[in-house]
């Protein structure tokens, strides 16, 4: 699992808006976080499609949680911006070669690891600094 700006990114906006309760401005979360407005305009498309954000529309718009910080998980949010993949490249079960491969199972078990102690992880916990 390779966790690309753009993966740290949505953490980082993902965890602004939950501790800043309340509709957020793209630019208010730029501003704070100190990112490119342009950056994180892409990053939220990710995040509406993915049903974790909510767009208000209207003078006071910005967004909004679509659900509560604890029922999101830091995998939910990263599977969103497309990071939340396999460690090696043959995990996804494309290798012609896994049954007689030495360093598949290490990667598999690597992978299943990574993946569980993502999804053990939720918005909440990581606001609050509890993993």
């Amino acid at each position: 699992m390779n966790i690309s700006s753009k993966g740290r990114y949505a953490l980082m906006l993902m965890a602004d808006i939950a501790k800043n309760e309340g509709v957020n401005s793209i630019s208010s979360i730029a501003q704070r976080q100190k990112l490119s407005v342009k950056y994180l305009e892409q990053i939220v498309s990710k995040l509406i499609k993915s049903k974790l954000l909510i767009a208000v529309r209207g003078h006071t718009g910005g967004y909004i949680l679509a659900q509560k910080p604890e029922d999101i998980s830091l995998k939910d949010i990263l599977a969103a911006t497309g990071d939340a993949g396999p460690i090696i490249n043959c995990i996804d079960g494309q290798c012609e070669r896994k049954c007689q491969c030495d360093t598949y199972d290490i990667g598999n078990k690597l992978n299943n690891l990574i993946s569980s102690y993502l999804q053990s992880i939720s918005l909440k916990d990581l606001i609050d600094k509890n993993f």
